[in-house]
């Protein structure tokens, strides 16, 4: 690739302005890819507990709740 790249330079106040605009928002990722990373350990348990067990099974019905919500998380992360 021989794409260029800019670069910024900031003064210490204006990097400290940029760095309380984007704290919220990096905080907020932050707290999705937690919640990403737990959701998916309890859906790699849930998919061998539910091996051949009925779609009604309370722990099938988990997993698809489990993945649905991962599905959004990675949704609003990109």
């Amino acid at each position: 690739m021989s794409g260029s790249t800019k670069v910024t330079l900031f003064s210490v106040g204006e990097a400290n302005r940029v760095l309380a605009e984007l704290r919220p928002e990096l905080e907020r990722l932050r707290a999705m890819k937690r919640e990403f990373d737990q959701l998916g350990s309890r859906a790699e348990a849930l998919a061998l507990a539910v091996s051949g067990a009925a779609a009604d099974n309370p722990d099938a019905i988990e997993l698809r709740r489990v993945t649905e919500r991962r599905d959004v998380l990675a949704d609003q992360m990109v």
